[in-house]
């Protein structure tokens, strides 16, 4: 990922996790340190990422199909 793109989601997933943490803190009276709330945000942003390239790796050969089907990992279309 490149780094300002990396900026730009980690600092998403940081405002929804600090929001998310307020929310409990106020809502059930949960106390979080700053120290769970970075690693919640890590953890989130690593499973963002994980599914991200797992709906690519489900998508791409499907949307291959269509742009490029020389492309596209069918034993179909193999050459002979």
């Amino acid at each position: 990922m490149n780094g300002w793109i990396a900026q730009i989601v980690s600092r998403a997933v940081a405002v929804v996790v600090a929001a998310f943490a307020a929310w409990l803190l106020n809502t059930f009276g949960i106390e979080m340190t700053t120290e769970q709330v970075e690693g919640i945000s890590a953890g989130l942003t690593a499973l963002g990422g994980i599914i991200l390239l797992g709906l690519y790796g489900v998508i791409r050969p499907f949307v291959s199909r269509f742009i490029d089907p020389k492309d596209s990992a069918e034993p179909s279309n193999a050459p002979r």
